[in-house]
């Protein structure tokens, strides 16, 4: 099966959306794939051909409406210079997550693994791109991990515990928490 034929994309992105219609009102425990297959309007034939199972299409849909975007920055040689390049990826990602709001807050609060997923994606992302010529008095590893943690961190707590903060509220929050650490507070 060619990932990059019209018929395939098409097939997934429906189902993703199936799913994604589907999280707007139920737990995705009580989700099944008869409930995906019927609010995609396709067979679990098809369902199977594309996926293995409900989890593999749940990773499949973070992974594109997430990380997609980010991957300009993992397949272009981009370096990060400094701090702001960084948080402006950070940034990114919580206007996606915000723009889908209740969706993630669904996910954050019922699967540890998804925050997980996020996460480890966002530190490869960032350790790909910070400057080798960068002065980091850790190694870039450690830096990213850093730097991913906090983000996912503040805005899985933003979206789980249904804080009153807007999008760009978290980003400057995380601006000056990153730029200042500890003495931020």
């Amino acid at each position: 099966m060619n990932s990059t034929d019209l018929r395939v994309r098409r097939t997934r992105k429906t189902l993703r959306q199936g799913l994604f219609e589907l999280l707007q009102k139920h737990e995705f425990d009580k989700i099944s794939v008869i409930d995906i297959c019927r609010e995609s309007m396709v067979t679990r034939a098809t369902f199977y051909t594309h996926y293995k199972d409900k989890y593999d299409l749940l990773e499949d849909g973070i992974r594109t409406i997430l990380f997609e975007p980010l991957e300009k920055y993992r397949t272009e040689k981009h370096e990060i210079e400094n701090i702001d390049e960084m948080l402006s990826i950070c940034e990114e990602v919580i206007h996606i997550i915000d723009s889908r709001r209740s969706s993630f807050a669904y996910i954050l609060r019922r699967n540890e693994y998804v925050e997980y997923f996020i996460r480890k994606y966002l530190a490869s992302v960032l350790v790909n791109i910070i400057s080798s010529r960068e002065h980091v008095p850790v190694p870039r590893e450690i830096y990213a991990e850093y730097y991913s943690n906090a983000c996912v961190s503040v805005v899985s707590a933003w979206i789980k515990d249904n804080m009153n903060y807007t999008a760009n509220e978290i980003v400057e929050y995380l601006k000056t928490l990153l730029n200042r650490g500890a003495h931020a507070v």
